[in-house]
């Protein structure tokens, strides 16, 4: 891959927009080792309670959206933007429903198969290679569906939240969390401090709390809760672990994906600091025509 060629793509959001899909390709062949490496096989910040570790952490985040969904055996339930699978597995061991994760990225779709298979739940999670805006699946498939911080990555959101709600059941639950801006936020302080999170994590843009129900609503979906992550315990602890992970990179030659993420890590961190950046929750069903 040429490293030039993919800078040039994330530098604006037009840019971004229309190359979203070899964008998104791109930079998740640049980072995964990385991310496995530092942050583990769950691509998200989660909430912290307490003194628990990230993978503690991370763990009771999954199976707290598998509760709180409600999943049960007999469901389908979509996991959309699946990364390399772990939500998707330890929700369907949390449930006993029957787990499909979707993800535009190959390599990662055939990690997530391969660690269905270690832990003996290939028969509740099936990975699908495929693009959000356009689910290869019919109307009304499946029983709910949720997002772990995936969907900042689509180029309209009122496209694919719309597609989420084509293939949920009527009355079915959407709920996740997703990566957002904060409301009110103003021109200048999206450029200094949203701007450079979307060009260093292959974002074409971000959306505010307000913005995410206004889109939820018009796909179909009547929202039930709806915030930032931050209010239901703490989020800070992963700007702390983020920057250590940051120092942790300086050690290692500065090849251009370890600057990347370097770049990438600064970038949210000041962002979620300042208040510009966070990390938004909701809980949604879907309404019948």
């Amino acid at each position: 891959m040429d490293f030039g060629c993919y800078q040039q793509t994330t530098s604006t959001r037009v840019s971004r927009t229309n190359n979203y899909l070899r964008m998104v390709r791109d930079y998740y062949e640049i980072v995964t080792p990385l991310y496995r490496d530092g942050w583990g096989d769950a691509f998200n910040f989660p909430l912290f309670m307490g003194t628990e570790t990230l993978e503690e952490a991370a763990a009771a985040q999954e199976r707290r959206l598998a509760d709180e969904g409600g999943f049960r055996p007999g469901w389908r339930v979509l996991d959309v933007g699946c990364g390399v699978g772990r939500p998707a597995l330890t929700v369907a061991a949390r449930s006993g429903a029957t787990v499909t994760g979707v993800n535009i990225v190959q390599d990662q779709v055939e990690i997530a198969r391969a660690l269905a298979a270690e832990r003996g739940l290939a028969g509740l999670a099936r990975f699908v290679t495929a693009d959000a805006m356009r689910l290869p699946f019919g109307r009304g498939h499946f029983d709910a569906a949720y997002v772990l911080q995936s969907m900042c990555h689509a180029p309209d959101k009122h496209a694919v939240y719309g597609e989420i709600a084509r293939v949920v059941k009527p009355w079915g639950v959407f709920l996740g969390n997703d990566w957002l801006c904060r409301d009110g936020i103003t021109a200048a302080e999206y450029a200094e401090y949203i701007e450079p999170i979307c060009r260093t994590w292959a974002l074409p843009y971000l959306i505010s709390v307000s913005e995410l129900a206004e889109h939820l609503e018009r796909a179909g979906f009547r929202v039930t809760a709806l915030g930032d992550l931050a209010e239901r315990g703490n989020m800070s602890r992963n700007w702390e672990l983020f920057e250590a992970k940051g120092r942790s990179l300086e050690l290692r030659p500065q090849s251009p994906d370890v600057q990347l993420m370097r770049d990438a890590i600064a970038a949210v961190v000041r962002a979620a600091r300042a208040g510009a950046f966070l990390v938004g929750y909701w809980r949604a069903t879907r309404v019948p025509a």
